[in-house]
């Protein structure tokens, strides 16, 4: 669409060198490739583009915003991705599946528990799956040992370490 933003870029650089929008697009699509000619042009005041010079272009065709979960709190079993939020006993007794809720209900209050949830997730993007379906907006989901958990199972919370600076 005219007027969409265009970067530039030098390949294996993820920073633009130059951005601008698009100027014009050609109506008629070439037949070998089913490709349309696109214009876009670049105001190069430093010099820093030159003639005959290798990029790449990047036109973003449309983006959607999607809530999101690290990749390590995706697993995959028969075929049917989940995740574990963390959630309470009330919401256990929602959905028990196998689990013992008249053990696990004398537990202390304030408990938190494992609760297999399936999710429908896009394709990674950034280390994060985009969730579709399962996962609500601000819902706690585990990331690790994931193998370890069954749904029911209760959990303690710890707070994320800082990563060293790079």
């Amino acid at each position: 669409e005219v007027g969409q933003t265009v970067k530039l870029l030098k390949p294996g650089v993820s920073d633009p060198i130059a951005t601008s929008t698009v100027s014009s697009i050609d109506p008629a699509v070439q037949a070998g490739t089913q490709g349309l000619l696109v214009k876009a042009i670049f105001e190069n005041p430093n010099g820093t583009l030159r003639t005959g010079q290798r990029v790449l272009t990047s036109v973003q065709l449309g983006s959607k915003k999607l809530d999101a979960v690290p990749f390590t709190a995706v697993a995959t079993a028969s075929g049917q991705n989940f995740v574990f939020r963390v959630g309470s006993f009330q919401q256990l007794e929602q959905q028990p599946g196998q689990a013992p809720l008249d053990k696990l209900k004398d537990l202390p209050e304030g408990t938190k528990f494992a609760l297999q949830t399936p999710v429908k997730v896009g394709p990674v993007q950034n280390n994060l799956y985009p969730v579709l379906e399962g996962v609500q907006p601000g819902e706690m989901v585990i990331t690790s040992n994931l193998m370890n958990l069954k749904h029911g199972m209760p959990v303690q919370i710890k707070p994320a370490q800082p990563k060293p600076a790079q």
